[in-house]
């Protein structure tokens, strides 16, 4: 049996060809993007990503709020497992939001504020640091 041909469409080799404008120290011929792309794209269809229980859920979400009332019933199944593809298509290689730093109000005065650096000599800023450093020092040992 034959290995797969796998199409790389051309605005992904056209994403993979940019990578390389402009100054480089090597280049990259057309042929070698293609190859490139295409090994990329063997991997995916061999190591398929699967969806987390959570990920799921969201791609339920997504779809509950998608406008599948306009269907009727034999449409919605078809139309729900191309909605789920393409959206898991769409979110697959999305890198995770990153998380916000809740920052607990019993430190909130030892972290610098925008007038702090903005502010006044180096000589200031350095001693407004090491006044909130030596403060943060104390407060760990009466924590102990």
């Amino acid at each position: 049996m034959s290995e797969p041909k796998y199409k790389v469409p051309d605005g992904m080799l056209e994403a993979a060809r940019m990578v390389h404008r402009g100054p480089a120290i090597f280049t990259v011929s057309p042929t070698t993007v293609r190859e490139i792309v295409e090994a990329a794209l063997r991997w995916l269809a061999e190591n398929p990503i699967v969806p987390t229980e959570q990920q799921e859920r969201a791609l339920d979400d997504a779809w509950m709020r998608s406008k599948r009332d306009t269907l009727d019933m034999a449409h919605k199944f078809a139309h729900a497992s191309a909605f789920g593809a393409v959206e898991w298509q769409r979110r697959m290689f999305l890198a995770p939001e990153p998380e916000v730093l809740k920052v607990p109000e019993k430190i909130k005065d030892l972290l610098l504020t925008v007038e702090d650096c903005m502010y006044g000599s180096a000589q200031t800023l350095e001693n407004e640091i090491r006044g909130k450093i030596i403060e943060a020092y104390r407060r760990g040992q009466q924590s102990k």
